[in-house]
């Protein structure tokens, strides 16, 4: 926005958006969220989650956006390992903690200066 301005960062979050949404993995659920953010809940674990935004990353990284206008991108991870389910008291309250996790994972990976940065961070246990 600072360097091409708010009209051409709007038309390459569209563009960005439209791309992630026909990327995605089935069962899975995208949204904007803040600014320049996105959020994707994937139903794969956590291991399976990097390989695919990896991948992911690196389809980004090669597309051409609109007026070659250069994208950084980074992303966060959060996630657990448990292979079963349990009974969790509030859904959206894990759900939220999960994004900050991955919001504050993808800080640290835009503080790399790496066009390609997937930072993880496993969580397991129900925030108290």
């Amino acid at each position: 926005n600072k360097k091409y301005g708010h009209i051409q960062g709007n038309l390459i979050l569209k563009e960005l958006g439209n791309f992630l949404k026909s990327n995605i993995p089935e069962g899975s659920f995208l949204c904007r969220f803040g600014g320049d953010e996105f959020v994707l809940l994937t139903p794969y674990y956590l291991e399976q989650c990097s390989i695919f935004t990896r991948d992911l990353l690196n389809r980004i990284l090669t597309h051409k956006f609109c007026h070659t206008v250069p994208v950084f991108i980074a992303a966060g991870l959060a996630g657990g390992r448990r292979l079963s389910k349990r009974p969790v008291k509030d859904p959206l309250k894990v759900i939220l903690n999960l994004i900050n996790i991955a919001s504050l994972e993808s800080t640290k990976a835009k503080k790399e200066d790496s066009c390609l940065s997937v930072a993880q961070t496993v969580y397991i246990n129900e925030p108290a």
